[in-house]
């Protein structure tokens, strides 16, 4: 039965980063940016209380820890062979799939970009210069605010729609007179956001991703996208691999080369999920190998606030610093562009901003 603490990142994934084991109970060392490492057990690292649970309804949990028993015995059985069997193929790209939509980096990845979106808006409605620019602009691109308003004022009266033409061409000298109250209020509206939506928007994306899950632990077109992929067990000679909190990582054609959530318009190139600090499950279309001397940093950058390691090493404490560094789901130029093409009323043709809005949820 589920219980208050619950895993976002499988403990059967983190025994495979084990610096060490007391009996049954399994440490690894756990890192995060700007603060020094710390060795601690597994079911203290990637859980947070009734992170599947809302409303005191616990069910996802529950389902949850039914399909990790099949997925916990597939990583096992791939880490003691290092090899994977061929009928796991469908399994496998199962797992790939529910590590992917399951994750805390996923929720607050969601969260922290909503946040930004807001507060970039928020900056530019805060200039009341800019704020009535942009409404004179909003009435005289879109009529129908004005029009639409004072057809269901004169409904609401009993007055014949016959007046609305006389109505908007007097609505010039009536923008202006309302042209202060209308500063007064947005200042108003932006002031209540400001310390309002954070939290919303933070239980948006909770209750988003638990109704997300509910409607299927691995998505059915993720697996049919996955499955499609050859895989196979690649081993690290040199390196040590550290478990980043995304668990899987994509490598995809395109100037980001890597990320942590996939694209529905990604050109999809492999998939990387590191089970140990040698071995990575790899799913690729062709006779494709991991650059490990590249690979550590990829994980820690596509992590979005930590990653564990079966060694406490000055390396290791050295590759926390680029922690987040491409964990985000949009770039920064992407979110300033998507925003001066909302607030500005332009198109954008720079990056694929209109797409945002479909990030991972394809």
């Amino acid at each position: 039965m589920a219980g208050k603490r619950q895993h976002f990142i499988p403990r059967f994934l983190q025994k495979g980063f084990a610096s060490h084991s007391v009996g049954e109970e399994i440490f690894t060392w756990t890192y995060r940016k700007g603060i020094k490492p710390f060795n601690t057990n597994i079911k203290n690292v990637g859980v947070e209380g009734f992170f599947y649970s809302e409303n005191n309804d616990t069910s996802l949990d529950d389902t949850i820890t039914v399909a990790e028993s099949d997925f916990a015995q597939l990583v096992d059985s791939i880490r003691l062979n290092n090899a994977v069997d061929k009928r796991d193929q469908e399994k496998i790209a199962r797992l790939f799939a529910h590590l992917e939509v399951r994750t805390r980096h996923l929720r607050q990845s969601y969260f922290a970009t909503g946040n930004q979106l807001l507060n970039k808006m928020l900056e530019y409605l805060s200039d009341p210069a800019f704020c009535e620019k942009f409404i004179r602009r909003r009435i005289i691109n879109d009529p129908s605010l004005i029009k639409d308003s004072f057809s269901k004022e004169l409904r609401k009266r009993g007055i014949s729609q016959e007046a609305l033409p006389t109505l908007m061409r007097l609505s010039g000298p009536f923008i202006e007179s309302t042209m202060p109250n209308m500063l007064t209020f947005m200042a108003f509206m932006v002031a209540y956001l400001k310390k309002e939506m954070p939290a919303r928007l933070e239980q948006a994306s909770k209750t988003g991703h638990i109704r997300a899950l509910n409607q299927g632990l691995s998505p059915v077109v993720k697996v049919q996208r996955f499955e499609k992929l050859i895989f196979k067990i690649v081993n690290s000679e040199d390196s040590l691999l550290p478990l980043g909190d995304s668990a899987v990582v994509f490598h995809v054609c395109g100037e980001r080369s890597f990320k942590p959530i996939l694209e529905k318009k990604d050109d999809l190139i492999a998939l990387l999920l590191p089970i140990s600090s040698r071995q990575v499950i790899v799913g690729c279309s062709e006779n494709y190998v991991p650059d490990f001397s590249v690979l550590r940093d990829i994980i820690a950058g596509c992590s979005l606030e930590y990653f564990i390691a079966n060694e406490n090493t000055p390396e290791n404490e050295i590759l926390s610093g680029i922690i987040s560094e491409n964990s985000h789901l949009l770039t920064e130029f992407q979110m300033e562009e998507l925003i001066d093409s909302i607030m500005n009323e332009k198109p954008s043709n720079k990056a694929n901003s209109a797409d945002a809005k479909s990030r991972a949820a394809d």
